[in-house]
């Protein structure tokens, strides 16, 4: 009990001189019913459910955020809270309507077991180099991440899961970012940064706005730009990756799979060729030698022959709905390599085939350097 108390203290310590008052009230514990983002100020509400009935606080960038595991307490945020979560919420004494100083998700403890030593990661690249004694790859260069500045035109919190959403006018076109727990919120005065929060965004706001590595459509950071702020992009500074070629070592306890539409093949040195993408895990005490070397073929090409081209395959493919791409067909073309092979499917049995066989309008695809037909019925 001791203990329990000590934490509790602990955490109460970590509010903000003005809500150290909340301690005076005993926390609401319950399951949230209902959560929402203000559409008009930098506000939102938690409803809690206790035995039927309803208890609603005014949340604000000033509320603290934690999730309690146990007896483990973690920062959070409110674009981690969603309807159905049980938890803890301490009110602000005297505050009309009632506001949450602090609001606790309850989770239970985390139990560990112990999975042996941790093995490091892939590091993806393309294959420039293969000799009987080792592999060189380069790895891609990373681009600098370039901010857009816009205006707020909606900012909303989803209520049956995680995160959120921003939509922002770029001279005069809507574009929607998507928002979680790893989206980092800034005031910015000049050369001052100050704290926010997903609850600090309001309409009409000037933002500058981070789009995440590797997705354009969630936002990684957003800057409010306050009054005096020149609304210009910083000057984005490249550097050179001087690293960008990795040797590694190979030897007979090298591993390696081939990785086919998320089937895990074996295969061997032979089929890591000059050009292919690979992933490759170093040993855990040896990071110049490869432990596993995946070799990633593409996605498969499913479609109609168009045209066959010299060394080109057109092929007619479906095209999924994606932001601003509606439904439709699309014309893929399949480079032929010397090394392709051709396989004509009847049914359940093949027979191998060639590039003449490949005509227009019979059902084909391609995956890396193989290429598939089935014949009609």
């Amino acid at each position: 009990m001791r203990f329990a108390v000590c934490l509790g203290f602990l955490s109460l310590a970590l509010l903000p001189p003005a809500q150290v008052q909340a301690v005076v009230n005993a926390p609401l514990k319950g399951v949230i019913s209902d959560l929402s983002k203000d559409e008009t100020k930098p506000t939102g509400t938690i409803t809690v459910t206790v035995n039927g009935k309803t208890t609603t606080y005014v949340v604000d960038d000033t509320t603290v955020f934690e999730v309690l595991k146990g007896t483990v307490v973690s920062p959070s945020s409110f674009l981690n809270e969603h309807k159905g979560e049980n938890v803890a919420v301490y009110g602000l004494a005297g505050t009309n309507p009632l506001k949450a100083g602090k609001v606790q998700i309850l989770l239970p403890a985390d139990v560990f077991h112990f999975r042996g030593p941790t093995m490091p990661g892939f590091v993806h690249g393309t294959v420039v180099f293969r000799g009987p004694h080792r592999i060189v790859i380069r790895v891609p260069d990373r681009k600098p991440i370039v901010p857009v500045i816009g205006t707020v035109v909606d900012v909303s919190k989803n209520k049956e899961t995680d995160g959120g959403s921003l939509i922002v006018s770029i001279n005069g076109k809507n574009r929607m970012f998507a928002l979680d727990g790893a989206t980092w919120f800034d005031k910015v005065q000049g050369p001052k940064k100050l704290y926010a929060s997903f609850l600090s965004l309001d309409k009409g706001e000037q933002v500058r706005v981070y789009p995440r590595s590797g997705n354009e459509l969630a936002a990684g950071r957003v800057d409010i730009l306050l009054p005096g702020t020149p609304a210009v992009p910083p000057v984005v500074k490249t550097h050179h990756h001087h690293h960008h070629l990795i040797t590694y070592l190979h030897d007979a306890g090298t591993k390696y799979v081939a990785v086919k539409e998320k089937q895990h093949l074996p295969s061997n040195l032979a089929n890591v060729l000059v050009g292919e993408h690979v992933a490759v895990q170093h040993r855990p005490r040896h990071k110049h030698w490869a432990n596993v070397v995946r070799i990633i073929f593409p996605h498969p090409v499913r479609g109609v022959v168009q045209s066959v081209n010299g060394s080109v395959l057109n092929v007619k493919a479906p095209r999924h709905t994606s932001p601003g791409q509606p439904a439709g067909d699309k014309v893929v073309p399949v480079a032929l390599m010397p090394g392709s092979l051709y396989v004509v499917y009847n049914g359940s049995s093949s027979k191998p085939g060639g590039l003449p066989t490949s005509r227009s309008g019979r059902t084909s695809w391609s995956a890396g350097r193989r290429c598939r037909r089935t014949s009609p019925s």
